[in-house]
């Protein structure tokens, strides 16, 4: 849900300081001017994110398997279109790369793991470009001036807005008193409204290195004392369950390229739902075959009848 939440604030908040930001350096422009561009923005990148996406959800899967290596290189070309062609049309090039990301990223194909593995390595690459550059910007001397105000403005956020927003948004999702109060706390600020301060440094607005430095001050401020707190909140309020290590999704170790068809590795983890449950029992699509299971170092031919435990590669 949060990153949901995360994939349509992003382009809505980047629509909003666009507007906000002609707003104030534009006489002319006003209240109208602000929600056309806010609906011509999100409904633009809307339908431009999801043709493009389910073309490229189709296209993909075609891709011969000797070109699998140029997979990644299809992707960003497709979010590359997609950027463009929203911005092009006065919509929102954020939205459209991440609709077409949704479809991209939901379809089978056996270039699935080749297009993961290399995105997750740009997006790494992305990011310390990214903090390469705040850092560049930031100046801790300045932060002093701005500290009392960002901590008041930190405390609305944190203590009125969110909460608000949150009861709002879900009032009739059946989400008991816990669970809102865990995702008002969740609203953690990040990278994002950093580089949305920078709009207002290059655009040259009045007090803009105030406003970045209030930014970058209210974000770090919620990094340290929501992000710090999320883990002890959830087990006070009864929401945290068991620790499970991190997600990992299944490996691909080839392809029978005769038959289209991929060879996975996937790992039973303690506490998942396949612990105790008969190989028939397992809901696997008709034309998956699970073909040998390793178990404490001793290979098992799997029957239907065979019950999977705990730290069972298959």
């Amino acid at each position: 849900m949060l990153g949901a939440e995360s994939g349509i604030n992003d382009p809505t908040a980047v629509a909003l300081t666009l507007g906000f930001i002609a707003w104030l350096t534009e006489p002319a422009y006003g209240v109208g001017d602000l929600a056309v561009l806010l609906v011509r923005q999100l409904g633009l990148g809307l339908v431009i994110g999801v043709v493009l996406g389910i073309v490229a959800a189709r296209r993909l899967p075609r891709l011969p398997l000797d070109l699998s290596p140029f997979a990644p290189v299809a992707s960003v070309a497709s979010a590359a279109v997609a950027y463009g062609l929203a911005d092009a049309a006065g919509g929102s090039g954020f939205l459209a790369v991440y609709i077409v990301a949704l479809c991209i990223g939901n379809t089978r194909t056996p270039h699935r793991r080749t297009i993961i593995s290399f995105h997750e390595g740009l997006a790494f690459t992305a990011q310390v470009g990214l903090f390469v550059v705040l850092g560049l910007l930031v100046f801790p001397s300045e932060l002093g001036s701005v500290a009392a105000a960002s901590i008041a403005l930190t405390a609305v956020l944190v203590f009125v807005a969110r909460p608000l927003a949150v009861l709002a948004s879900t009032a009739f999702l059946g989400f008991d008193l816990r669970e809102k109060l865990f995702v008002s706390w969740a609203g953690l600020r990040g990278a994002v409204p950093i580089v949305l301060a920078t709009f207002a440094l290059s655009s040259g607005l009045t007090a803009s290195d105030t406003i970045f430095n209030a930014v970058f001050f209210v974000v770090l401020l919620s990094a340290l004392v929501q992000g710090l707190t999320l883990g002890p909140l959830a087990r006070r309020l009864g929401l945290a369950g068991e620790q499970h290590p991190l997600y990992a999704a299944p490996l691909e170790v080839g392809a029978v390229r005769e038959l289209g068809a991929d060879i996975v590795e996937h790992v039973v983890q303690a506490g998942d739902p396949l612990v105790g449950i008969r190989v028939r029992e397992t809901g696997l699509p008709r034309d998956a075959l699970v073909m040998l299971i390793v178990r404490d170092g001793v290979g098992v031919p799997p029957r239907g009848s065979t019950v999977l435990e705990a730290g069972d590669t298959g």
